[in-house]
């Protein structure tokens, strides 16, 4: 998603969420917000992080205990076909100070993001902070994406397909 039609929904919802008296929310486009201090402050002090797929998602390492980073993911088209992914859904997976929401699927393969959509995620994140979730997470698959879990969960339980994913012939060994 690039250009300004992916970035109107993004700048709705943040007036619409502004408008509300109980999220402060803002758009920063990364790569005119430098320098890089800058950029990690603004990720430190983030309750809630929100970014699609792309370098953006690497900022989740940096959120603060407690934080929820939404990935809205997108639409992979080309060999060997068009898929919902979620990029570098393993970030989220390896952080477990934070959670990890993901677009919804069926959402993914409906079509652009909208600023009611982006507003719904931003509500799930600020119940799930305000509930209180454990710190460190007991399982990292949590932040994996609906995908990774189901791959994941494969692998867990499954000695053939775990060798398949890793690459395993008869003649290297995996």
């Amino acid at each position: 998603e690039q250009g300004a039609s992916a970035t109107r929904p993004k700048l709705d919802a943040v007036t619409m969420l502004n408008q509300r008296s109980d999220i402060e929310a803002y758009y920063i486009n990364w790569e005119k917000y430098f320098p890089l201090s800058r950029q990690l402050r603004v990720i430190r002090d983030a309750d809630i992080h929100m970014t699609a797929t792309g370098t953006a998602l690497f900022f989740g390492v940096f959120l603060q205990d407690g934080a929820v980073n939404i990935n809205l993911g997108e639409m992979h088209t080309g060999s060997p076909g068009t898929f919902p992914t979620w990029g570098e859904e393993f970030l989220s997976s390896s952080n477990p100070r934070i959670r990890a929401i993901y677009r919804n699927v069926s959402r993914l393969l409906g079509g652009p993001v909208t600023a009611e959509e982006i507003a719904d995620l931003v509500d799930e994140a600020a119940m799930m902070i305000r509930s209180g979730f454990p710190i460190p997470l007991s399982k990292p698959e949590e932040n994996l994406s609906p995908i990774g879990k189901v791959l994941y969960k494969l692998v867990s339980e499954d000695r053939p397909s775990l060798q398949g994913a890793r690459g395993y012939t008869a003649t290297d060994g995996g």
